[in-house]
């Protein structure tokens, strides 16, 4: 399960990885918070990141990340799925500052 959440990090980024351990944690599932965060910790990332942030970090590349923010939601759905959640459980939106 810890190479699902991990796949999914790299694959999909930092947000949606806030996200579904915002989602983890409202649905009590403390193991999979517990892998996020061990995570997170690997590669020095913060779990606070905003929406912004997460943008920045593509202008950084030279990237707009217009792409990223737009597909947001398509992305977090298969990251769910990955990790063995249903595509449907949460969206950005509640769980991220945006």
């Amino acid at each position: 399960m810890k190479k699902n959440f991990e796949k999914a990090l790299i694959n999909y980024g930092s947000q949606i990885m806030t996200a579904i351990f915002q989602y983890a944690l409202k649905t009590e599932r403390y193991e999979d918070c517990a892998i996020i965060k061990a995570l997170f910790e690997k590669y020095h990332l913060d779990l606070n990141q905003t929406m912004e942030e997460y943008q920045a970090c593509f202008w950084e590349m030279g990237l707009s990340g217009r792409t990223a923010i737009t597909k947001i939601n398509d992305f977090l759905a298969e990251a769910l799925v990955m990790v063995g959640y249903p595509a449907d459980a949460t969206r950005i939106d509640d769980c991220v500052p945006l």
